[in-house]
């Protein structure tokens, strides 16, 4: 094998092995206490959430990752919500 053709082959596997990884990282979500304290920073809450991941949810936003119940506060709303590797990217009330 010439010096040519095993520079390619190495070239192809980089740029397949840097693929998969931009693909895999464009497919993470928060982790779940991540995704509880963004909602909760979003929604200047005095409470925290609870968030439980939801798979398949088709009765809400597009693409719902987590369940997010108020801890101690029955009487307020939870939240469905999307994310992606940095933040939340969809929000609907569940109440």
């Amino acid at each position: 094998m010439t010096h040519t053709r095993l520079l390619m082959g190495l070239a192809v596997a980089v740029a397949l092995a840097g693929a998969v990884w931009i693909y895999h990282r464009s497919h993470e979500n928060l982790p779940p206490a991540k995704a509880a304290a963004a909602l909760h920073a979003r929604d200047h809450t005095k409470f925290g959430f609870d968030c439980q991941r939801q798979h398949g949810d088709e009765t809400t936003i597009a693409g719902v990752d987590y369940l997010c119940e108020p801890i101690g506060h029955p009487e307020e709303s939870g939240y469905w919500i999307a994310t992606n590797a940095h933040r939340i990217t969809g929000l609907d009330p569940t109440g």
